[in-house]
């Protein structure tokens, strides 16, 4: 499903940027999908061709409402077959349906397995392969599981289908930059801590760090304050999981911290630096 930035960015447009009306229709659409897969294959196997149709079309008005433009082509077709009552190629056609549906619900959170606290890994976002050797032994001794990106855009595919509760993000990137990704961040899933690791952290850019309440380490690498930094970032997920859903719930409590979305651990003393001195293998941004 490719469009899953447009299916999100839909359903925000239709909450009209209230985030409790958004978890309801994000949970509503993720339902309503499913039990829809599950009554065409009950009709298949009945052989109700008039219900496949009806039914199919259904889901394909809400596919196309949300922009899950790969499930309303698959609904279409099961749709036409049912009019015209050929019901052989719809078993192929289900399966199809079932991974459009299933990957409909993960865009949409409603996967559990994928945001268990337990199971979220840790990004690594640089495109110096050296650092990210170092970064990833240094995550790897802390016990925390590993994925890693070497652009951008390899990043922004990570965080949507991986989930990680951490991302270790690197400015200066090919294809999109470590501000634009950390934008995506606060804007798709506010839970997700992030540490930002470059050699070019600018007043500037300390101050728009700042501002999203994210601590940063330059460039060599002092690898205790990682560790230091690595600590508290497992420490106040739980917590950081709990303000989102807490914000959510009652949109009043975002406005209450004037509409910021961070966690306040983050702040602070832990404020972005320049340059730390320390042990580090490669000098990139």
């Amino acid at each position: 499903m490719s469009h899953d930035a447009d299916i999100v960015g839909t359903l925000r447009e239709l909450a009209a940027g209230d985030e409790a009306v958004f978890e309801e229709l994000t949970t509503s659409v993720a339902e309503t999908a499913g039990q829809r897969v599950a009554e065409l294959r009950e009709a298949v196997g009945a052989g109700d061709a008039a219900a496949v149709a009806a039914v199919a079309h259904t889901l394909r008005g809400l596919a196309l409402q949300v922009k899950a433009l790969e499930l309303a082509t698959v609904c279409a077709e099961l749709e036409r077959l049912g009019k015209a009552g050929d019901l052989a190629p719809t078993r192929a056609l289900l399966d199809r349906l079932q991974e459009e549906a299933a990957t409909l619900r993960r865009i949409l959170g409603r996967d559990a397995s994928a945001v268990a606290a337990g199971s979220r890994p840790t990004l690594i976002a640089d495109d110096d392969d050296e650092m990210r050797a170092l970064l990833r032994d240094a995550v790897d001794a802390d016990g925390h599981e590993v994925i890693e990106a070497g652009n951008g855009l390899e990043a922004l595919w990570a965080i949507k289908h991986k989930r990680p509760s951490l991302v270790l993000l690197d400015l200066a990137m090919p294809r999109l930059g470590g501000l634009e990704v950390l934008q995506f961040i606060r804007d798709f899933d506010p839970s997700i801590a992030v540490i930002v690791i470059s050699a070019r952290v600018t007043e500037e850019i300390s101050a728009r760090l700042g501002a999203f309440g994210v601590p940063a380490l330059g460039k060599p690498v002092d690898l205790a304050r990682l560790h230091t930094l690595l600590a508290r970032a497992g420490r106040t997920a739980g917590a950081r999981r709990a303000t989102v859903g807490a914000a959510r719930a009652d949109p009043r409590a975002g406005a209450a911290r004037g509409g910021r979305r961070d966690h306040p651990e983050d702040r602070g003393a832990d404020a972005p630096e320049a340059r730390v001195p320390g042990r580090c293998r490669g000098e990139r941004a």
